[in-house]
């Protein structure tokens, strides 16, 4: 995670500890570099534990996969200068990692929240199955163009090259990364990562005229959709804030012109329904 104020963790300690000169101390002895990973690392998975058992015969009960891509971005911001290695194992150092992390989230991040929604209202429940459809896979493509403008120059990346990457990190079946996994706590990505992304692109000061985005609009009916249909209700073990999710199903429900008040409360229902039956499995 990208610590934005390196003086955070010393400024905590120091209140807790009630040191007047700790801060002194950090400041001068020590430093909190930025950092950016981007590596599509799924959730754990048996068969990685029979793969590493059957082929390699090596037991390790909670294996992590990764794919072959990984990009680690450190802010060059060390003690006298006295910086370790790393980028002998491919790490990059950069006097500003923000460029790096924009990149990240406004195309991987959100671009894996536009296909999660749009490969859930497809029947799709990986990732690679979801990319070999043609329609979720030009949704998230157009996103990606769309929304460019609103991602900085980053240094050493060429953007239409790290977008074509993308799409191919997207498809690799080897990964067999779950849409779900992608589809938890959406209310939080969606608004974190899709929403600052749009905003920037109908900032008055970027264009004289506002831009249209339809992928961008899409892809939040597709979320919208997802939170709203009853069927896919009944995957409601997919992490979201419940007031959050409330709020979406409402809105959803005001589109359609419904009850909102005895829908939310229906929908509420079903969820706490949802949650006795799995705590009773």
């Amino acid at each position: 995670m990208c610590i934005r104020d390196r003086f955070v963790a010393a400024r905590t300690t120091e209140r807790a500890a009630n040191s007047p000169n700790l801060e002194r101390w950090v400041r001068e002895h020590g430093r909190f570099p930025n950092t950016m990973v981007d590596r599509i690392t799924p959730g754990f998975s048996q068969k990685d534990v029979e793969l590493l058992a059957s082929r390699y015969g090596l037991e390790d009960r909670v294996p992590v996969s990764a794919e072959p891509f990984i990009q680690w971005v450190i802010q060059d911001d060390f003690v006298d200068g006295d910086r370790p290695a790393w980028d002998k194992a491919g790490a990059l150092f950069s006097s500003n990692v923000a460029p790096y992390e924009m990149m990240k989230l406004r195309l991987l991040n959100a671009g894996h929240s536009v296909l999660a929604y749009s490969a859930l209202l497809t029947g799709h429940d990986v990732v690679h199955d979801a990319m070999a459809n043609q329609t979720v896979a030009k949704l998230v493509r157009a996103y990606m163009e769309e929304i460019t403008p609103a991602v900085p120059e980053v240094p050493g990346i060429d953007l239409s090259s790290y977008k074509v990457t993308l799409a191919e990190r997207f498809a690799n079946p080897n990964i067999a990364d779950e849409v779900l996994r992608l589809a938890e706590d959406g209310s939080l990505k969606m608004a974190g990562f899709v929403g600052p992304a749009v905003t920037d692109m109908l900032a008055p000061n970027r264009e004289s005229v506002r831009p249209v985005l339809p992928a961008s609009g899409l892809a939040g009916a597709c979320w919208m959709r997802c939170l709203g249909t009853a069927e896919l209700l009944s995957l409601i073990h997919i992490s979201e804030p419940t007031r959050l999710l409330s709020i979406s199903y409402a809105v959803f429900c005001l589109k359609k012109k419904k009850n909102i008040k005895s829908k939310v409360v229906h929908y509420e229902e079903e969820r706490q329904n949802y949650k006795g039956s799995n705590n009773k499995s």
